[in-house]
């Protein structure tokens, strides 16, 4: 486990050695509640399955959380040291935000964005097996989550792609769809969450038109980023 922060947002990473199965959580700090918290949250999702934790790996900021997963072992490497292959995760998340960034025409995305973006690198990675993972058939989201193959007949939209989606209707003069940025994918029936350009909150839906960018758009976008203080992305995102 370690933590990475992509555009100023700290995200808690973790990897199973023999799984390969990825996680990664947003964080507020990198305090012992963050940690416990974060941590609980992986470990429940192993139990659930009936697995359980030989041990766990981090660098020696971790060494506050020793107590709290007692009696399972923790294992910390020395000091300026890093745990080899949460490194190397890392590095591969890194390289799939900045594959995601490469193509869309913002100068500033939203926080909510970034975090899409990180979220559904861990979904894909997940979704396929590894070469030295536990299983050459079954990916770690299926071993871990139960989650089926990917159905790439559903995936019709990409991530910062301009859309009209729709809501629920009424019988007034309420508008029946809403400008919004496409985040991920939400779920295997066809569902999506979106970022609503006049609020910048996420939104989800089943239904939507697809638009080109228009440059006010860019500019909604970018202000919502702006007001965030997010980075410019003009090389890229910005990774600690």
């Amino acid at each position: 486990m370690d933590f990475m922060s992509i555009n100023g947002t700290l995200y808690l990473h973790t990897k199973s050695s023999v799984i390969k199965f990825l996680s990664v959580q947003k964080c507020n700090g990198r305090g012992r509640k963050e940690m416990e918290r974060g941590i609980d949250k992986v470990t429940k999702r192993f139990t659930q399955r009936g697995f359980k934790i030989a041990a766990y790996n981090g660098d020696n900021e971790f060494e506050k959380v020793r107590e709290h997963v007692s009696p399972t072992p923790l294992n910390i490497v020395a000091r300026n040291e890093h745990v080899g292959i949460i490194k190397r995760s890392v590095r591969t998340v890194k390289e799939q935000v900045r594959c995601s960034c490469h193509g869309i025409p913002y100068k500033h995305i939203t926080k909510l964005m970034t975090q899409s973006i990180v979220e559904s690198s861990i979904t894909w990675l997940n979704a396929f097996p590894e070469k030295e993972g536990a299983s050459k058939t079954l990916s770690p989201a299926a071993i871990v989550l139960g989650t089926p193959k990917p159905d790439h007949s559903k995936l019709k939209i990409t991530f910062g792609s301009y859309a009209q989606a729709y809501e629920s209707t009424t019988d007034t003069n309420k508008p029946r769809s809403i400008g919004a940025i496409a985040l991920k994918q939400s779920n295997e029936r066809g569902g999506y969450y979106s970022m609503s350009l006049s609020t910048g909150r996420r939104i989800h839906c089943y239904q939507w038109t697809e638009l080109p960018i228009p440059d006010y758009v860019i500019d909604r976008v970018e202000s919502l980023a702006e007001g965030e203080d997010q980075p410019s992305m003009t090389n890229g995102p910005i990774f600690e």
